[in-house]
């Protein structure tokens, strides 16, 4: 699901940036990256437990 969101929000920025929206579009990508950053810290977090 985060990553289906994550990549409405690029595509979003995509278009955005097509349609000369440049500034806003800018805003959506660095939304995007810190999204995409939140998303890695919290699965480079992630306590994975082995069970062998």
């Amino acid at each position: 699901m985060e990553f289906a969101v994550l990549f409405l929000v690029f595509t979003i920025a995509l278009c955005l940036a097509f349609w000369g929206r440049e500034r806003v579009a800018l805003w959506v990508f660095s939304i995007g990256m810190v999204g995409i950053a939140a998303l890695y810290r919290h699965h480079a977090t992630d306590v994975l437990t082995l069970s062998f």
